[in-house]
């Protein structure tokens, strides 16, 4: 004897569920731009100011719907970029700010940005 599945309403479920996908996938984009946005924050006082223009550089670069990356990028008047320079030379003395200034705050607070990417998936219901 054969038995006949008769499914009702399945595009309505495909649709519902490529919804929630949609749904999940910005929920996550969110807890990460909520953590970039906190990371700039936190760097932000340990950047080495001279000038300021460092400091005023910091931003979030996106990649499509997300964030690619943080950074700092700022011009010496002969045009190359010294973020990279003051971030990594440990030997330079600064006044007021650092070296590792974006990547002090990122290792001291990888637990908090996890948890904040975190709590927004928690957020996340299934509604079909």
């Amino acid at each position: 004897m054969r038995t006949k599945w008769k499914f009702k309403n399945i595009r309505q479920l495909e649709k519902s569920f490529q919804n929630q996908i949609k749904h999940y996938e910005t929920v996550g984009e969110e807890g990460i731009q909520e953590a970039a946005e906190l990371l700039l924050q936190l760097s932000q006082p340990l950047v080495p100011i001279d000038t300021g223009a460092l400091q005023a550089s910091g931003s979030i670069v996106p990649d499509g719907k997300t964030v690619r990356y943080v950074t700092y990028e700022a011009r010496s008047e002969e045009g190359y970029d010294y973020a990279p320079i003051q971030h990594e030379v440990l030997d330079f003395h600064h006044e007021i700010g650092q070296a590792k200034y974006l990547e002090q705050p990122f290792k001291e607070n990888m637990e908090v940005f996890l948890e904040i990417i975190a709590k927004r998936a928690r957020s996340w219901k299934i509604c079909f």
